[in-house]
């Protein structure tokens, strides 16, 4: 405990960092909680008790939590004047050289309604359709609506505004060229506006001599910027799991380290010489790429390494990596939830930690190749679990790509650089180390694609939950390190062991808080339906899937561990509701599949209909009157569409939408696709009254539906609506006054992101991803 201060220190700043994320406490409470852990250490300090070492672990979890708390409640007056007209003077730095349309302007000053407010903040800047000259280093003024970027919108999908603050930027401002004056040449530093300057020209340069996709994946490989490569050439990389060769890391300061110090050590460079060339190099290429959270690492960590050895010290990795990332969480705590910073970090650990027992194991392969596998084997270790949690995504072919891509990659790179700098001394010899570079990379492109013509080169997966992760990766640890136990102090290891448990036990209940319970996602998907039903006894029923959005609603899926649908429900064939379903279809798999009737047709109603052929799957007509027993006491009962569908309605295709009654214990939901007036006042005709609790309101609160007299026949107490930004109106305030007018308890996804209804069997509890 005593041996690296340093790593106990940032564990226990980040633990309380990320159990504060989960857990929200508040701000009144952590200072409380913080204070008194002060006034004990005092104490124990004064008594000389043993379990100091405790208290201070416990005072900096809290102090991490107060940290965040502190910078969620830090006031950023730009979240003033959200969501209305403001002028905004700024400077623009463009964020990615391929892109002309998206800034970080550098606010100084705003103006509302006729007053100067001064302020300093980052927004996010974007143009629509914008192709003219670059705004980068230019001071304008913008007129526009400033948006606060959303929360993630559904249960564990990607939250934007964290994304965001993870760069320290807390708004956004979208608009076009005629809202936007030039005012004069911004201030930006000498050394930003030098940085655009080169990477610009070496961009235009680069394209013009290799070609198309080369240049692109050159520019790619050297500065991480994906967004200039084709779609097409970037699945490769991703089905063959070395993306991560695409964005510069830990890999490609590696290997400029071994590229630089080769040629000092050639020049015959003196050792004190050669070390501060090194470290100036290295921060020269970190600049010039952009400092990301694992560009800062790489380069911070070879600093701190070089200068260890300047200066006649031990170079101890693990307390660099602590202290790196110390620092870092200091200055920005929501850092730790950025991708990149987690998988460079776990990256270096896991082949710290690995390499030389998987290195020991494989004597029986040539030396570079036992080296090669061992460092991939050794990375992914720590980076797979993660890769899985945020992308879904497992690659079993990436060790073996993993060894050709990263040998090619080690010569592209330097290869590049030596071409990068030639562009601004002698293009001609520029262009003849183009024509290598342009060999290899089609090279790199060619064994890429190799991974297309296996049939399981990459798959979906479950994102592991969040115990399974703190278990894999302490669990690991203590294998690795077994024989060092009985040297530490056992009174210690069972304070700490305890720690870790209450910890995993906090963090880790609300998995289990819907457990043997009915749980009801009413999903956003924008304008458009999509319904999750988990049963208590764990079955997944979903009904209809919004538009199609490629990904989106089986990533949803993945995301809240659900790998397979028993039930799919679509009301009707419009695109709003079976578009998603085609991308569950796609991605997972699935059992039954029922609908209101078959008469209607369009395209992805087919293609539904070839898969489930395919799988031997009938889709069946669920017709009124007609119920599914699920399990004990749950039960989904149709009353429309009838046997004899509408027609010569205003819609008939929503007229006859699958509506059902969800019915679980004394709970009853009515799920009502997109009927219109007609279809209700059949409804109320033909079917039995009885009261509900729930209404999933009719076409997303269109005024051809929901008539009083359906609501009324109905008397629901809680009204869902599930629209998105739309031009028709929806939801109609005459359908809003309807539902009001009954007291009834409204919800809406465009305003409360996804709703959660959880049922126990007693009581109804309503969860929202937007407050």
């Amino acid at each position: 405990m005593y041996r690296r201060p340093i790593i106990n220190i940032t564990i226990a700043l980040i633990l309380g960092i990320i159990i504060q994320y989960y857990l929200r406490l508040p701000i009144k409470i952590i200072y409380i909680i913080s204070f008194a852990h002060l006034m004990l250490l005092i104490i124990f300090i004064y008594l000389k008790q043993r379990g100091k070492t405790i208290i201070i672990f416990l005072a900096i979890l809290f102090l991490g939590a107060l940290h965040l708390e502190y910078e969620y409640n830090t006031e950023d007056y730009i979240k003033i004047f959200a969501n209305k007209k403001v002028g905004i003077i700024g400077v623009c730095e463009q964020k990615y050289i391929s892109d002309r349309s998206v800034y970080i302007l550098h606010v100084s000053n705003i103006k509302y309604k006729g007053k100067n407010y001064k302020l300093n903040s980052k927004i996010l800047f974007k143009i629509f359709d914008y192709e003219g000259k670059s705004l980068n280093n230019k001071k304008i003024i913008v007129r526009g609506r400033v948006k606060i970027p959303d929360k993630a919108r559904n249960p564990k999908m990607f939250d934007y505004n964290l994304y965001l603050k993870t760069q320290g930027i807390n708004a956004t401002l979208n608009t076009n060229g005629y809202n936007i004056k030039v005012i004069d040449t911004g201030d930006l530093p000498l050394l930003i506006k030098l940085r655009h300057r080169i990477k610009s020209y070496v961009y235009v340069e680069a394209l013009n001599i290799l070609p198309d996709d080369e240049g692109k994946l050159a520019l790619s490989i050297t500065f991480g910027d994906k967004r200039i490569i084709e779609e097409s050439i970037y699945s490769f990389f991703k089905a063959s799991g070395t993306a991560h060769t695409l964005a510069v890391s830990g890999l490609h300061f590696g290997i400029l380290f071994v590229f630089i110090d080769f040629i000092l050590k050639n020049l015959k460079i003196k050792e004190k010489y050669k070390s501060l060339i090194l470290i100036l190099l290295i921060w020269v290429f970190a600049f010039i790429v952009g400092f990301s959270p694992s560009v800062i690492r790489a380069s911070s960590m070879i600093t701190l390494s070089v200068s260890a050895n300047l200066i006649d010290r031990r170079y101890d990795l693990f307390s660099a990596l602590a202290l790196i990332c110390l620092i870092n969480t200091i200055i920005n705590p929501f850092m730790i939830f950025n991708i990149g910073f987690q998988l460079s970090f776990l990256a270096v650990i896991s082949i710290a930690l690995f390499y030389r027992p998987i290195y020991e194991r494989l004597g029986i392969l040539p030396g570079l190749v036992r080296k090669m596998f061992a460092a991939t084997l050794s990375a992914q270790i720590y980076t797979l679990p993660i890769i899985a949690y945020h992308f879904n995504i497992f690659s079993p072919i990436a060790l073996i790509i993993n060894i050709p891509v990263v040998l090619l990659i080690t010569i592209i790179l330097p290869l590049n650089l030596i071409f990068f700098i030639l562009l601004f001394i002698n293009i001609n010899i520029a262009k003849f180390i183009a024509f290598f570079d342009k060999i290899l990379i089609k090279q790199l492109i060619i064994v890429n694609s190799i991974s297309t013509y296996f049939p399981f080169a990459s798959f979906n997966v479950i994102s592991p939950s969040l115990l399974f992760l703190v278990t894999f990766y302490i669990g690991t640890i203590i294998v690795l390190h077994k024989h060092k136990i009985p040297q530490i102090n056992k009174y210690e290891i069972r304070h700490v062991i305890s720690i870790f448990l209450v910890i995993i036990i906090i963090v880790n209940s609300f998995k289990f808080v819907y457990s043997n319970k009915l749980k009801i996602t009413f999903v956003d998907v924008g304008q458009g339906d999509c319904i999750l039903i988990e049963t208590p006894k764990g079955k997944n029923i979903l009904i209809d899937g919004g538009k199609y959005k490629k990904g989106f609603l089986s990533k949803f899926l993945l995301k809240n561990h659900i790998s397979y649908i028993d039930l799919i429900c679509v009301t009707h064939i419009h695109d709003d509701h079976i578009g998603g379903v085609i991308d569950v279809i796609e991605n997972i798999n699935f059992g039954s599949v029922v609908i209101g009737t078959k008469l209607y047709s369009c395209e992805e109603y087919k293609e539904l209909a070839n898969k489930c052929f395919a799988e031997n799957t009938p889709i069946r007509v669920l017709s009124r009157g007609m119920t599914i027993d699920l399990e004990k006491d749950l039960s989904l009962t149709s009353i429309n569409p009838a046997t004899r569908v509408m027609n010569d309605t205003h819609d008939d295709v929503n007229n006859n939408s699958l509506v059902c009654i969800l019915k679980y214990k004394e709970l009853e939901v009515l799920l009502t696709g997109d009927i219109e007036k007609e279809a209700e006042e059949e409804i109320i005709r033909e079917v039995s009254r009885q009261d509900i609790d729930v209404i999933k309101v009719c076409h997303h609160g269109s005024n051809t539906s929901n008539i009083p007299e359906f609501i009324d026949y109905f008397n629901p107490e809680i009204a869902v609506i599930q629209v998105g930004k739309n031009t028709f109106g929806h939801p109609h305030r005459d359908t809003i006054e309807t539902l009001r007018k009954k007291g009834i308890e409204i919800y809406r996804n465009d305003t409360n992101g996804a709703v959660i209804i959880v049922y126990d069997g007693k009581k109804i509890k309503i969860d929202t991803m937007i407050e």
